[in-house]
């Protein structure tokens, strides 16, 4: 269960650096000024922080992991949106809605340990989890700049990305079907009164 949500976390960290460093350019390569083109690397911070606020929130209502899914199928087809974008409105709007993806990836992701695993060893599941992301920004810009300086083409680029980004939606299917840690018979057991 564990490496499914490396293998997500991997796979979505590949892609979720690739607008940071290509976006500005994608922006600036079709006519938005330097200054437009750089802000929207802050739209997607500030979309990100809100996506943190308000998944976190959410999370007990809506279930932990159905919204963990909801936040990378989110990320995922915003890239459908940057591929399709014409215009730096369509810009800002894959802005806004990558960053409220990503956003829910990072708030959510301590709680899915815990629902998942519990919280007795949640400092090191959370430490080795999150040594994805930096094996996810190692490898995708470079990987990105790769295809673009080889096809010319943004669009193949991200395309790319979006396949990817959907891969790691596709690796956390799976975990709707397993209990909660507090509700698993090992946890019930545990916690049933000694006689």
């Amino acid at each position: 269960m564990f490496g499914l949500l490396y293998a997500s976390s991997v796979t979505v960290s590949i892609v979720i650096f690739v607008p940071f460093v290509y976006l500005p350019s994608f922006a600036h390569d079709r006519g938005a000024s330097e200054f437009a083109s750089a802000a929207l690397v802050g739209i997607i911070g500030g979309a990100s922080v809100a996506g943190r606020m308000g998944l976190g929130s959410l999370a007990d209502r809506a279930g932990v992991v159905r919204l963990y899914q909801a936040s990378f199928l989110v990320l995922a087809l915003s890239f459908a949106i940057w591929m399709a974008a014409a215009s730096y409105p369509m810009m800002v709007v894959f802005a806004l809605v990558m960053g409220a993806g990503y956003g829910g990836y990072v708030a959510l992701s301590p709680a899915v340990i815990a629902h998942l695993f519990g919280t007795q060893r949640m400092g090191t599941m959370l430490g080795a989890l999150y040594t994805s992301g930096g094996i996810g920004a190692m490898v995708g810009p470079p990987i990105v700049g790769l295809i673009i300086d080889r096809t010319g083409s943004y669009r193949i680029a991200i395309a790319c990305a979006l396949a990817v980004a959907l891969a790691s939606f596709a690796f956390l299917i799976p975990l709707a079907r397993y209990e909660p840690a507090n509700e698993s018979p090992i946890a019930r057991e545990q916690a049933a009164p000694q006689p």
